[in-house]
This record gives structure tokens, C-alpha cells and sequence, in this order.
């Protein structure tokens, strides 16, 4: 049996890493070209570039890793059973349960890799991209301030700096334009802040003056001023992947509302409930073709069914982690469910052993 378990892991693993290399490759490159604009019009360099797009790649494998799952036991069983090994091993004594052991312990490595990528990898991953990302849109390079030199940010927007820092700003002049009244602002010390709607400059130590009607003067310690150079992106909505797991479970759910709750919840079910697809589909693929393949008269239905079960399972859990609407009871109770179905296919094939 251990030589029959060995032949059958090297043909599911062979195929698993193929398969995962070929869609999350062709996924990639999907995402290189949607992020290319960053290249051209930020002006990025190549390094830059493919730092930030290869930040994607543990986000992008963790959607695919329930597919290739699918796809490799599918495929390694379905070939073999039509080569007639499947049947020649069953009618040696084996049992289903027993074939399946090795899809099932690849089906069990998968799903702690997905945990690992979920629980870890991904928030981590996640945050660096898109703190990448606004650097490249609104940081101070994107901005080309240069020392000494007056610089047009945007219409009606001009900026003197007398010498830059990183994000620090020292004796600088900021003339706005851009509202109902002429602003302009002289300190002697600037910070550039990323917030959720784009760009802040704290200024220290400085005066002001607003012409509209009337002319307003005065002095301050602290100003600080919304740049509005950001596009208005809903930085919601990305906000709940960056959070790490142990941050993300530490808020209180009942103090959100609205979009926040629902987004919180989502993203708690996908990261507890989303790498449980990968023992699911394996065991999809393996009742359908362990149980169904072996009967002649239903052999041609087995793989046709077990895609609509992949289709099925995978369109269930994607309504119901998006439409759960805040309610985290819901993912409760589907998460219940989804591991009900897990054991449930499980004392199927033990069942198959134990009456085959």
C-alpha cells in the first residue's frame, strides 16, 4: 500500500504544482497589466514595479489553491480509472477510502499552506502593496517637489519648498486657489500624511492669510491641510485585508455599521472558512469518481458532476460570505454547515470500506 500511496502523491503533486504555476502565472500577468498605468504614469522604474505586482502573488495563489485542488484530483483519478488501475486495485481489496488517502492528505497540506497565506501572509502582503501604491500616487516623489523651485501639484494648487526630506518639508509656501477664497500658507516646517482620502500636509510654525470678501491673517503652531490631490477611491473597501488576523479579531463587530460590519464579517469568513474549500472540492471530486466512476453504467457522469459540485459549493460559499450582510451568526452557521459537509463525505467513503 505505501508504494501504491507514493505513486499515487507524486502524480497528485506533480500536477498540483503544474497547474498552480500555470494559473497563478496567468493571473499574475492579468494583474501586470492592469497595474501598468502605475509604470507609465506615475513614472515607477521596472524594480519598483515588479516589487509591488509580486506583493499580489500570495493573494492571487490563495484564490486559485481550492481550483488546483479540484483540478489535480480530478485529473489524476479520472486518468487512472480510465486506464483501469482504479478497478484493478479495487478488485484487489482496496477500498475507496484507501485510494483516496493521498488526495486527502494533500487536500489536508493545502488547507494549512491556504491558513498560513490567509492568516499571515496575506495581510502583511497586502498593506505593503497598497502603501506602495499610494507612495506611487500621492507620495512626495509622484509630487516632484524640488528644492527651491516653485512646483504646480494640481490646478490652482503651487508649492515653494526651500529643501525636502523624505516626507518632511522645511520653510515652505503652499498658494491654494482652488476654493472660493485665495489661501496661502507660509511655515517653516511641513509633514506630508497619508490618510484615507488622500494627501494631508501638517505644517508647523507658520502664518497664514485667506482672501475672499475680506482678508483673514494670523499665526499658527499647527495647520493642518487637506491637498485633495487623491482620486476619491473607496479605501474601505480595502482596508479589512490589510488588517492583521490578530487586529481583525480584536474589533468589537457590534461597534460597526453599514458597509464597515459587512466588509469586517466578509473578510472573517473568508479568512477562517475560505481554506476549508480545498478539503471540500477534493472530496467532491473524490466521492463523485471513487463511487460513481466504478459503476459502468455511470462512469461517463462521474466528472460532470463533480464540476457541478465544484460549481455548486463555490458559488454557495461566495453568496453566502458576501451577502451575510454583517451578520456574523451567518458565517456561523455556514461554517457549521461547510464542516458538516466535510464529514459527511468523509463517512461516505469510510462507509464504501466498510460495505464495498
Amino acid at each position: 500500500m505505501k508504494i501504491l500511496s507514493r505513486y499515487f502523491t507524486k502524480r497528485l503533486i506533480a500536477l498540483f504544482i503544474l497547474v498552480c504555476l500555470i494559473l497563478s502565472g496567468l493571473a499574475w500577468m492579468t494583474q501586470i497589466l492592469a497595474l501598468m498605468r502605475f509604470l507609465v504614469q506615475f513614472g515607477a522604474d521596472m524594480g519598483q514595479f515588479i516589487g509591488m505586482t509580486a506583493l499580489m502573488f500570495p493573494f492571487i495563489v490563495s484564490i486559485i489553491l481550492p481550483y488546483v485542488s479540484f483540478i489535480a484530483v480530478v485529473f489524476v483519478y479520472n486518468q487512472m480509472i480510465a486506464d483501469h488501475e482504479v478497478p484493478v486495485m479495487m478488485s484487489a481489496g482496496l477500498s475507496p477510502m484507501q485510494l483516496a488517502r493521498p488526495a486527502l492528505k494533500l487536500a489536508v497540506l493545502i488547507t494549512a499552506l491556504h491558513y498560513a497565506l490567509t492568516l499571515l501572509v496575506i495581510p502583511t502582503t497586502q498593506r505593503m502593496f497598497y502603501e506602495k501604491q499610494w507612495d506611487l500616487r500621492y507620495g512626495l516623489a509622484n509630487l516632484k517637489i524640488q528644492d527651491s523651485t516653485f512646483t504646480q501639484l494640481s490646478q490652482g494648487l503651487v508649492a515653494f519648498v526651500e529643501e525636502t526630506q523624505g516626507q518632511s518639508l522645511h520653510n515652505l509656501m503652499i498658494s491654494d486657489t482652488r476654493g472660493n477664497s485665495d489661501v496661502t500658507i507660509l511655515a517653516k516646517h511641513g509633514q506630508l500624511v497619508k490618510t484615507d482620502h488622500g494627501l494631508t500636509l501638517a505644517t508647523k510654525d507658520g502664518i497664514f492669510q485667506s482672501k475672499s470678501d475680506q482678508l483673514i491673517t494670523g499665526s499658527f503652531d499647527g495647520f493642518d491641510m487637506d491637498m485633495n490631490l487623491s482620486e476619491d477611491r473607496a479605501a474601505a473597501r480595502i482596508r479589512a485585508r490589510q488588517i492583521s488576523t490578530k487586529e481583525l479579531l480584536a474589533i468589537d463587530i457590534n461597534s460597526l455599521y453599514g458597509r464597515d460590519k459587512a466588509r469586517h464579517v466578509s473578510e472573517l469568513g473568508n479568512r477562517f472558512l475560505g481554506p476549508l474549500m480545498n478539503l471540500l472540492l477534493a472530496l467532491i471530486a473524490l466521492t463523485c469518481l471513487l463511487k460513481i466512476s466504478t459503476l459502468r453504467r455511470r462512469a461517463s457522469i462521474a466528472v460532470p458532476l463533480a464540476i457541478a459540485g465544484l460549481i455548486g459549493s463555490q458559488s454557495l460559499f461566495m453568496g453566502v460570505i458576501n451577502s451575510s450582510g454583517g451578520n456574523i451568526n451567518t458565517i456561523y452557521a455556514f461554517g457549521g454547515s461547510l464542516l458538516a459537509a466535510i464529514v459527511i463525505l468523509l463517512l461516505i467513503l469510510v462507509w464504501s470500506r466498510r460495505h464495498a
